[in-house]
């Protein structure tokens, strides 16, 4: 049967791909991306936006490829302050988790903001 195998699908979060996006790869502190977002908060919600949109359609490849668990890891969420992260991010790790239950019904999701509060997330 098609996703009988205990697989699990991955992908960065919006905010975590922007991040090496901005960097030009890891970093300790994110502190150029965090810049760039405080600077031009409307590009880098279009920015975070179109990240999103690609992170629905490679969760869905994903799952349609036998990977019956998808989760989004926010490694850079305990970069910004509580109240930052939940103006410009979670918004979109939510829609990201709807559209693709939309579209994949059967699909399991897991969003993991690590270091990051989960009350935003609750609903």
């Amino acid at each position: 049967a098609r996703n009988a195998v205990p697989t699990i699908g991955f992908c960065g979060a919006p905010w975590t791909l922007m991040g090496y996006m901005v960097e030009g790869g890891s970093s300790r502190s994110f502190d150029a991306a965090k810049q760039w977002l405080y600077r031009h908060p409307e590009a880098s919600r279009r920015l975070l936006r179109a990240l999103r949109d690609l992170v629905v359609r490679y969760l869905v490849g994903q799952y349609d490829a036998g990977a019956p668990l998808l989760q989004v890891f926010d490694t850079n969420c305990g970069e910004l302050p509580p109240g930052v992260y939940e103006e410009f991010m979670v918004d979109d790790l939510k829609y990201v988790a709807a559209e693709v239950k939309r579209q994949r019904p059967h699909a399991l999701m897991s969003v993991f903001p690590k270091d990051g509060e989960l009350a935003p997330f609750k609903d």
